[in-house]
């Protein structure tokens, strides 16, 4: 990770984005930026490079060893060491984790995971569509709904977004995306859920915005190339659609 300015970070590698947190940060004319009220902390105890990060509704940092599903949240104030909060059950790998008001959705292999925040305790688990697999998850940030946005594609490859609410449950019609063919386009959403944003890792030179509302999807032009992943972040004072600053991007390793 390059430094470029006093909170502002490049990230060069595809391995630094997977490690990275998506959400937080803040866009400062054209740069992305860690906020003022964030700063880096040197965390001692050993390599966690292959986690998967996210960070909960009172700013606090988590992350999941993705085969033994073991939860750790940041050092205590006074300490070094991170805190190995507890173990979450459930089958084969983690691949995106999302910390809610109440809840900790885990995205694996097979299914997407429902856990209560303060106990860990397992929840009914949110089995996929017959036909249809999950690439990716973004928290719906919308006040009090602590539910998930998935990317799916079908049998024919078409590709859509499900949202799920804080039970579990489908109560909404999926939203079409048309365009997008990749196999595993990744998502972002902005913090108040309104806007979501599909990209096509592999051919980011599109991205599409969709309004959660009214489900209208509209496709942006992108200046990328290569393997790229992406980030929301709403321009100070805006009320209009996400920005999608120039630096939320990878290049090739």
């Amino acid at each position: 990770m390059t430094v470029v300015d006093e909170r502002v970070y490049r990230f060069e590698r595809a391995a630094q984005w997977a490690a990275g947190a998506r959400r937080g940060l803040e866009v400062r004319g054209d740069r992305l930026v860690v906020p003022d009220r964030l700063g880096l902390v040197p965390i001692s105890g050993g390599a966690e490079g292959d986690v998967v990060p996210a960070v909960d509704g009172h700013g606090v940092l988590w992350w999941l060893r993705p085969e033994s599903r073991q939860l750790v949240r940041r050092p205590l104030p006074g300490t070094r060491g991170p805190v190995e909060f507890g173990t979450l059950d459930g089958p084969g790998s983690a691949r995106r984790m999302l910390s809610g008001r109440g809840l900790i959705w885990v995205l694996g292999d097979r299914r997407l995971d429902r856990y209560a925040a303060t106990t860990l305790q397992g929840l009914t688990p949110v089995d996929p569509v017959e036909g249809w697999r999950a690439s990716d998850a973004a928290a719906d940030g919308a006040e009090g709904a602590d539910g998930v946005w998935l990317v799916e594609v079908g049998p024919s490859g078409q590709w859509r977004l499900r949202h799920v609410d804080c039970w579990g449950r489908t109560c909404r019609p999926p939203i079409a995306v048309p365009d997008v063919h990749g196999d595993a386009p990744v998502l972002a959403a902005t913090d108040d859920g309104a806007w979501i944003v599909v990209l096509d890792p592999a051919a980011p030179a599109v991205g599409y915005v969709v309004e959660s509302a009214t489900g209208e999807v509209r496709p942006v032009g992108l200046d990328l190339a290569g393997p790229t992943l992406v980030t929301t972040a709403r321009a100070p004072g805006s009320t209009s659609s996400p920005r999608l600053p120039r630096t939320a991007r990878s290049t090739r390793c």
